[in-house]
């Protein structure tokens, strides 16, 4: 009686998997051209700040050329907590200026509670606060 391993019998099974697979027809696929962004398409977003991972800083070259490489989202930061809505209002409306749409803020400034250092309670306190107050203004619906 043969012996196998473990080798050769994964190799035999793969080759059978993909023997039984459908073959292409011989006929190209049609595609319908590039694929215009709208509601039902995700964004495809790119970072617009001073991180080691940004397209460019916001501010009129940096936005440029994140529209030069097709993207109408950028995600950043606001700075340091707590955020005003002011200075929220004031970055959405230079990214729109820019012919761009702020998508995410990231926050960030608050390693108290990050580690469960002491102060973290008041952080946390000053941060839904104020989100909540944004929101609330908003229209936006609050998740609790």
């Amino acid at each position: 009686m043969p012996r196998f391993t473990r080798r050769q019998v994964l190799g035999t099974t793969a080759g059978l998997a993909l023997a039984s697979l459908d073959r292409p027809s011989g006929r190209a696929a049609t595609l319908e051209g590039p694929r215009q962004e709208d509601a039902s398409t995700p964004k495809l977003c790119l970072e617009c700040g001073s991180g080691p991972l940004a397209a460019g800083l916001p501010d009129e070259a940096g936005m440029r050329r994140v529209k030069q490489l097709g993207v109408n989202h950028v995600i950043g930061t606001a700075g340091p907590m707590p955020w005003t809505e002011e200075h929220l209002g004031a970055m959405m409306a230079a990214f729109k200026k820019g012919g761009l749409s702020l998508g995410n803020c990231m926050i960030g400034g608050f390693p108290k509670t990050l580690f469960g250092q002491p102060g973290r309670d008041q952080v946390r306190d000053a941060i839904t606060h104020r989100g909540a107050r944004w929101s609330d203004r908003s229209g936006r619906r609050r998740s609790r």
